[in-house]
């Protein structure tokens, strides 16, 4: 996918939100990371790895969902 249609996708799915949660979470995620700055593991908070570790631990345990599953999902739900 080229970079104008991923900023396209991503500000479609913004403009579509009610979830005020997640428009505080982008905002906040924008805040922090300076543009071309990359985040490393060190920078991580320590409940931040924990997510990610439990994250990578139920993919393991076979407990995911294709990504192609939840997002054929997500554009039944809300036309995409």
């Amino acid at each position: 996918m080229r970079v104008d249609t991923k900023k396209l996708s991503l500000i479609q799915h913004i403009l579509l939100t009610e979830d005020e949660a997640l428009l505080d979470q982008i905002r906040q995620l924008l805040a922090v990371v300076p543009q071309g700055q990359v985040i490393g593991w060190d920078s991580l908070s320590e409940v931040e790895k924990q997510a990610i570790e439990e994250g990578l631990a139920q993919s393991e345990r076979g407990e995911g969902r294709a990504h192609e599953e939840v997002m054929a999902e997500y554009r039944a739900k809300y036309g995409i």
